[in-house]
């Protein structure tokens, strides 16, 4: 469970810092996770300006956040599939028919012709 940072083991931490004692060594004696740890540190050692960008960057993109959730989960609709036309389909299947050049071809599919860079190259 989280619990704050008090006055008194942030100044024991800048202490125990001093004393060249690895983190997790500082977390044993603190009595805290060796990430808590290093998550104040990283904090202490961010300036105040460097922290209040970090903090606007945080609320900026929570803010962005919070409305695309509430649409999708506000006014979840179900969306209509359609299939495609029969051009399209024509297409796809004379892609599949054609042999394929190669092993990456075969893993990861021919692009059309003409559409290939060594094909435009050759143009």
């Amino acid at each position: 469970m989280k619990r704050k940072w008090t006055d008194e083991e942030v100044e024991q931490l800048k202490s125990l810092l001093e004393t060249n004692l690895t983190d997790s060594e500082i977390a044993d004696r603190l009595g805290r996770t060796l990430k808590a740890v290093r998550m104040k540190l990283d904090y202490i050692r961010r300036t105040p300006i460097q922290r209040d960008m970090d903090r606007k960057r945080c609320r900026t993109y929570y803010r962005r956040l919070r409305p695309i959730k509430a649409h999708i989960h506000d006014n979840a609709q179900v969306i209509e599939s359609s299939r495609p036309d029969e051009e399209t389909l024509a297409e796809r299947d004379r892609r599949y028919a054609t042999p394929f050049r190669d092993l990456t071809g075969l893993l990861l599919g021919d692009p059309p012709v003409g559409y290939s860079a060594m094909d435009r190259g050759r143009a």
